[in-house]
């Protein structure tokens, strides 16, 4: 479970990286994608549009919306209710489920490396954002059931 002081960590952190959430998410999904490209064929027209870069359309739209939500639960993690029923009604309104929570795995080791490299070393807290993401994935799963 996270702790009050990994929440203010994340948060924290999170200040730092929400100024261009595009591009963030982009620098992810591109990671992600070029690991495995299999992957983006779960989210529709990304692959038709072209690179797995910023020039995408489709990579723009998928890494604002994604990293659009990540952060609305980043910020209501203080209000642990709220953000548990944000969790949940984003499970239930999509669709892939279990693909995504497959998928989660490979993709925070890309966001805690790109979080890192934006935040810095110091300022960037691997144990506090485990804490974080490990309960973003169990409250999403509590709504995929």
């Amino acid at each position: 479970m996270a702790t009050t002081k990994d929440v203010i960590s994340v948060q924290q952190n999170w200040k730092v990286v929400s100024h261009d959430l595009t591009a963030f998410g982009v620098e992810i999904f591109s990671k992600l994608f070029e690991q495995n490209d299999s992957y983006a064929d779960l989210f529709e027209g990304i692959k038709v549009n072209g690179d797995f870069d910023v020039s995408n359309p489709k990579m723009r739209e998928h890494g604002l919306r994604i990293m659009s939500t990540l952060g609305s639960w980043i910020h209501t993690l203080s209000d642990l209710p709220s953000s548990a029923v944000s969790c949940s009604s984003r499970a239930k309104s999509t669709k892939r489920g279990r693909s995504e929570r497959r998928n989660s795995r490979p993709s925070n080791r890309f966001l805690f490396h790109a979080l890192e490299s934006r935040v810095g070393p110091k300022e960037f807290n691997l144990q506090a954002w485990s804490n974080v993401w490990r309960w973003i994935i169990d409250g999403l799963a509590q709504g995929w059931k």
